[in-house]
């Protein structure tokens, strides 16, 4: 730049201010190509990303109505069942069911499997809804996404486990949340180490003197991480069958590849503009019922043992479902305020569902993990007064069967 203007210092006047004029000609025609070429390019970039907005506005549309009325239908079911005024007792009826009871028991694994059909499909197209970066929509598949997390994580009885453990032996519980939950997590990994490699699965069906060295590891363990005293082998012994039943807490959780693969069972192609899925009909799913594949039969099984003979009328201190549930229905009621507060899906959610949920959203549970350590410290004083029970078989046939 030194050497241009020496250069043009040394012209002659008239010289210069040609020098000069060609230059600022040579200026402003490369700023009219660059002005032109860069006008185009955030022209036709606009342009496509309206054109990506509304197309995923269009796919939304689609699948918020079916969603939400599946969601819906989900929703009044899991309230009533958690009521307590005896309306989930058909998950519980004694063999023959009645034709009622078959029906009630059969249609509620058909709503929650219609539900994560509608989940699966929404998926495999939910890269256009995230293209369409409008706030709600975060919101709506962070609420997808605390739906099937609510289904797939058992964090909540590890813990559950280990302090039922802390109250039978008098072990002092835990106060940091984070210590509690690595000693929860180890004391699952120590059961899973006593039980592998054997015939047994659960236990309930070691012999006794192993059942006795497993409480045994156990105790040494948790009085470790709580800072405490070994725990005497008489407690361990008069403790020994509520103990066997604690580490057997019932448990049925629906891991999100579980969740893929229902979803995938759920759902075939349809020619409808607006979506490329749609979920089976009820009758589809009874005929399912009646003679799956050996890979349904594995989903549809997995389904049953979330709701199979649990009893959500009393507290049952050696079955984690009832908080499953529980964390079910609140999972639930966030999905349909995310849908009702979605300008696009609002439409779709009716009032009296949408106001009900809310209230359930608000203050359930199963969306707010202190309440739910809370709910869960109310059952735990109960584990000392309950009699020494027998560890409860496994069903001698599936639930299917039935």
């Amino acid at each position: 730049m030194g050497s241009l203007l020496l250069l043009i210092g040394s012209l002659k006047p008239h010289e210069a201010a040609l020098v000069g004029a060609c230059f600022a000609a040579l200026v402003g025609a490369v700023s009219t190509v660059l002005s032109g070429v860069l006008r185009d390019f955030l022209a036709k970039s606009w342009s496509d990303k309206r054109d990506h907005q509304e197309s995923a506005k269009e796919v939304f549309r689609g699948y918020a109505e079916p969603l939400a009325s599946a969601t819906t239908a989900l929703y009044w079911r899991l309230n009533e069942m958690v009521s307590g005024n005896g309306r989930a007792s058909f998950l519980t009826a004694k063999e023959p069911r009645n034709e009622f009871d078959q029906y009630k028991l059969l249609s509620t694994y058909f709503r929650l499997a219609a539900v994560l059909g509608w989940l699966r499909a929404l998926r495999r197209e939910l890269s256009f809804l995230r293209a369409y970066g409008h706030r709600r929509i975060g919101e709506l598949d962070a609420a997808l996404d605390a739906f099937e997390k609510s289904l797939a994580d058992g964090h909540e009885v590890e813990v559950l486990r280990l302090r039922g453990l802390q109250e039978l032996w008098g072990i002092p519980l835990i106060n940091d949340a984070r210590a509690e939950e690595r000693s929860a997590v180890a004391v699952e990994d120590r059961i899973e180490r006593a039980l592998h490699g054997k015939v047994a699965t659960r236990a309930a069906d070691l012999e006794s003197a192993a059942q006795l060295e497993l409480c045994r590891e156990l105790a040494d363990l948790i009085a470790e991480k709580s800072g405490c005293k070994t725990i005497q082998t008489v407690v361990l012994k008069e403790t020994q069958a509520r103990s066997i039943c604690q580490i057997d807490i019932r448990q049925a959780w629906l891991y999100r590849d579980w969740q893929t693969a229902i979803g995938d069972m759920m759902i075939r192609e349809t020619k409808a503009s607006n979506r490329n899925f749609e979920v089976i009909g009820y009758g589809d799913f009874e005929e399912m019922l009646l003679a799956p594949t050996k890979t349904q039969y594995r989903s549809l099984s997995r389904i049953a043992a979330l709701f199979h003979d649990v009893d959500l009328e009393r507290k049952d201190l050696y079955d984690a479902r009832p908080v499953a549930l529980h964390k079910l229905l609140g999972a639930t009621a966030a999905l349909i305020v995310a849908l009702a507060d979605t300008r696009i899906g609002k439409n779709t959610v009716d009032a009296t569902t949408a106001k009900r949920a809310r209230l359930t959203h608000a203050g359930h549970a199963g969306i707010k993990p202190g309440t739910i350590r809370s709910w869960r410290t109310r059952w735990l004083p109960l584990v000392a007064t309950i009699a020494t029970r027998v560890p409860a078989k496994s069903p001698a046939h599936h639930p299917l069967q039935e």
